[in-house]
């Protein structure tokens, strides 16, 4: 039985992140959280992200704007390092409760159509990109700051999925090779990445599918009301 909870929760996070282009860990880590312990869990959905994005990327790859945050990727890249060397000391109910808070509010900004002009996004590429990388290293969550940053730029709906999801496959890069060096993955890690790699690859597959066929208004709708919906899920299961 807890074979098929496990499976599910990844199959549904998946066809989230495959939708919105983001979700994936807020969704997973929590949920995983009554089975496996956190450091196992950062290193399983990290792993699986590498997967997920790149399928995702590979559909929206000609709208991607990468080059247009290099900056902030690499600023993010950077401080990843930083993240994955307190991997194992930091505080994981008080990340939990920052990000969970923060995405609250960014959905109740968001559905109120409240947008932060950024004249000048370059000013924000380091302290964005910095708090980004460090999140992704520290428990593989490094969508909360840069889904902020990508939300107040104009980005159509593949332009959005393409850039962000670039940006996360290729900050997976990094923390996985890091991961390998400190030799995170054991034989029963890599164990239960193969158990569950079919309802990642088919749920991410399924939700790239279904975004595309949903209109542009009731996809940012989509996007506003998760956003808070997962931030709600997370200060929940912390105080559940």
């Amino acid at each position: 039985m807890e074979l098929i909870y496990i499976g599910a929760i990844f199959f549904f996070s998946t066809f989230v992140q495959g939708f919105t282009s983001f979700g994936f860990s807020l969704i997973a880590i929590p949920l995983l959280s009554l089975f496996f312990d956190t450091k196992l869990i950062i290193i399983v959905t990290v792993t699986y992200s590498i997967i997920i994005n790149g399928i995702i990327v590979k559909k929206y790859y000609r709208d991607t704007k990468l080059k247009k945050i290099m900056p902030l990727l690499i600023s993010a890249i950077i401080f990843t390092f930083v993240g994955v060397s307190y991997l194992q000391i930091i505080n994981e109910y008080i990340l939990k409760l920052i990000i969970g808070l923060l995405l609250i509010v960014i959905g109740i900004i968001n559905s109120f159509g409240i947008r932060i002009n950024l004249k000048k996004p370059e000013k924000y590429y380091l302290p964005v990109g910095a708090v980004s990388g460090v999140l992704n290293g520290i428990g593989g969550i490094s969508g909360p700051p840069v889904l902020v940053f990508l939300s107040n730029i104009d980005l159509n709906r593949a332009q959005f999925k393409a850039t962000l999801s670039s940006y996360f496959f290729t900050l997976n890069i990094v923390a996985i090779l890091t991961y390998i060096y400190k030799g995170f993955y054991t034989p029963e890690n890599l164990k239960i990445i193969w158990t569950y790699l079919p309802h990642v690859i088919i749920g991410t597959a399924i939700g790239v599918y279904a975004s595309t066929k949903v209109e542009e208004k009731l996809f940012k709708k989509v996007i506003n009301f998760a956003i808070p919906v997962m931030g709600l899920n997370i200060v929940w299961k912390l105080f559940g």
